[in-house]
């Protein structure tokens, strides 16, 4: 005799699998392969090539870089500060973290580059471009 799964048996397979999945996507949902595509197209809607209205990965995007701006230099050590002109725009900022990551995705540590933490790529890539330089 073949016992048939019952309602809780199968509710609780599907509740397993469907969190499995959000976990997954919770993983990702802060890397650099997740927000370069919404950073991209932001510059898109910015530029005027795109119409519409912004989604919450661009916002993301956005606030990140944004917050990387302000507070960027309080992430570094001492002798590590980010000096921005003062006509560096945050889209000017996102373009810039957007080329950047682009670049270090061509490197052969491409698939460590996607998975990293965007909050950290993107400062990292803001201290490269607009790092103090010190005598």
């Amino acid at each position: 005799m073949v016992a048939r799964p019952t309602r809780l048996s199968i509710a609780i397979a599907i509740a397993l699998s469907w969190s499995s999945s959000v976990q997954a996507q919770q993983e990702d949902r802060w890397s650099v392969q997740t927000l370069l595509p919404a950073c991209e197209s932001l510059l898109q809607r910015m530029s005027g090539k795109r119409a519409g209205t912004s989604t919450f990965d661009e916002g993301l995007c956005l606030g990140i870089v944004v917050a990387a701006m302000q507070y960027g230099s309080t992430w570094f050590p001492e002798n590590k500060k980010l000096c921005f002109q003062q006509n560096v725009s945050p889209g000017q900022a996102v373009a810039d973290v957007v080329f950047s990551l682009k670049m270090r995705a061509l490197q052969p540590d491409r698939a460590e580059v996607l998975r990293m933490s965007f909050t950290i790529a993107a400062a990292s890539a803001l201290f490269a471009t607009y790092g103090c330089q010190r005598n």
